[in-house]
């Protein structure tokens, strides 16, 4: 058939966040990435590459004024 799939991945994210009455807060951030077809190429010697889950967490604390 020789098409190949376009669909880049699912991304799934959540995060969540705490923040008292005096203005401190935290929060943290995370989001995984789970390749499709679009993510898919051959290489230099004419194999598959398969790209991982790719995964990001972020954390900050701060005080708002």
């Amino acid at each position: 058939n020789g098409q190949r799939d376009a669909s880049l991945g699912i991304e799934l994210s959540g995060g969540a966040r705490y923040e008292t009455e005096d203005g401190f807060f935290g929060q943290v951030q995370y989001g995984a990435l789970f390749p499709l077809g679009g993510f898919k190429w051959v290489g230099a010697n004419l194999t598959d590459v398969n790209p991982e889950v790719a995964q990001a967490i972020r954390g900050s604390i701060g005080i708002r004024f």
